[in-house]
């Protein structure tokens, strides 16, 4: 019993002092942020509590330098995130000239927080709430955004493994003119998802809901870029028309190796319908791909950047930047696919196809770069189109667009369930099925679309 009494005593010994030495620890590195942040234009006060085997603090977060805070925030990130808001930053009073963006929206704010720390087994509750917006902001703030302040609704909790949930947002404005509404939002370091987004105007009957929104944006060490959003039901109505879509799926995936960019997009939806009192439109499972091989990324960036870059040469220095591109892009191969399908369109009760497949390739001439565009050819290099309508369809829609006056007839897939069209850009013009149908001649870019 003795031995036993005295194992106990020293397990609480050495728990003790863990605890101490973790404390200790942890409140150094409290203190290394907070001198951190008065650095970078907050001002911060802290508090601690002492409780047992735990960290217990509160205080106040104000911005009181917006340029540092936003310098802050942009060398925090990483990668292209990172690239995003430098441009972004640096190119403000282009899109703002008379208004200091960052001082408008930052200075002033202040965030309360408080927060709970086990010190053995790390779990972190963190909440900021926020209490007053920017200077500017609080000068003419309707009473229900004041009363949501002194409520601290704007409220942000989040855990040690970075996971956080922002607290439900409801706004009426006076008299019921509007309402607006955020529910079910909660994320990540890569995901940001929310369970609905509504705002309604019921005195004009205008509505607008979205609900099952998924976002994620994540970049891979070997630099590939994955990116999503999802939504699982868009309703935008009014008293005479009515939008309906279900399932609406975008996925990006980009990777960039020898400062080549390959990239693909692809856009997706279960259900469109739209009514109103003249027409209705019904369409199923539809999809769009675009994907871009061998782009050359530090080209591209350069000719972006001559956009922002405000000078008396402006036109000349984007005219030479998009020069530079447009040689660097016909000679790596860059190309552009195109993969789209579609079924079941009805439109005015009218059932137009069951299902149409198209694919298509571009690459690009070895001249486009000395940008003297007389000719298609000094434009593109291959045009490929590959264009698959259902059998029991393909009929009326070759009627609409007039394939047998121009001598096309439509071909049997291998499966015999498509009738298939193939245009492909070759030398003498572009051919349909065999059939010439556009000559060169009738390829000559007018001299008014030349870039000199």
């Amino acid at each position: 019993m003795k031995k036993i009494l005295l194992g106990l005593i020293a397990l609480i010994v050495v728990v003790v002092a863990v605890c101490f030495f973790l404390r200790n620890s942890v409140s150094s590195k409290i203190e290394a942020k907070i001198e951190e942040l008065k650095s970078n234009g907050f001002n911060v006060t802290y508090n601690e509590k002492f409780v047992p085997l735990k960290i217990v603090g509160d205080g106040q977060i104000e911005v009181v330098d917006s340029s540092k805070v936003t310098q802050y925030i942009v060398q925090s990130q990483k990668g292209e995130a990172k690239k995003a808001l430098e441009r972004l930053v640096d190119n403000e009073k282009l899109f703002f000239p008379d208004v200091d963006l960052s001082k408008l929206i930052l200075e002033g704010a202040v965030f309360d927080y408080d927060f709970s720390l086990t010190l053995l087994t790390a779990n972190l509750d963190l909440n900021f709430y926020l209490t007053k917006f920017s200077t500017k902001m609080m000068e003419d703030l309707p009473k229900t955004f004041d009363d949501m302040l002194k409520n601290r609704d704007f409220h942000v909790n989040i855990d040690e493994d970075y996971n956080y949930k922002i607290k439900d947002i409801n706004i009426v404005a006076p008299d019921n003119e509007a309402k607006f509404s955020l529910l079910g939002m909660t994320g990540n370091k890569t995901v940001f998802d929310m369970e609905s987004f509504k705002f309604d105007v019921p005195k004009d009957k205008i509505s607008i809901s979205l609900y099952g929104i998924k976002t994620s944006y994540e970049e891979q060490a070997n630099k590939t870029i994955d990116s999503s959003f999802d939504i699982k039901t868009i309703q935008f109505g009014d008293e005479k028309a009515q939008l309906d879509i279900s399932g609406l799926k975008s996925s990006s995936s980009q990777k960039i190796l020898n400062d080549l960019l390959d990239g693909n997009t692809k856009i997706s939806i279960d259900l469109l319908s739209f009514k109103n009192n003249l027409t209705s439109v019904n369409l199923k499972d539809t999809s769009f791909g675009l994907g871009i091989d061998k782009l050359p990324m530090k080209k591209y960036e350069e000719f972006i950047d001559s956009y922002y870059n405000v000078s008396e040469d402006i036109n000349n220095e984007m005219h030479n930047k998009l020069k530079e591109l447009l040689k660097e892009i016909a000679q790596n191969g860059s190309e552009i696919k195109i993969d789209a399908n579609s079924k079941n369109l009805n439109f005015l009760g009218q059932d137009w196809f069951e299902e149409i497949d198209l694919k298509s390739n571009i690459t690009f001439s070895s001249k486009l770069g000395d940008m003297q565009f007389q000719t298609i050819d000094d434009v593109v290099k291959t045009v490929n189109v590959d264009l698959k309508i259902d059998s029991k369809s393909a009929q009326n829609i070759s009627n609409i667009i007039g394939l047998s006056r121009m001598g096309i007839d439509l071909v049997d897939s291998d499966d015999k369930k498509f009738k298939v069209l193939k245009a492909q850009l070759k030398e003498d013009g572009v051919y349909a099925n065999d059939v010439l149908i556009l000559p060169k001649a009738m390829l000559q870019i007018p001299q008014g679309m030349e870039i000199k």
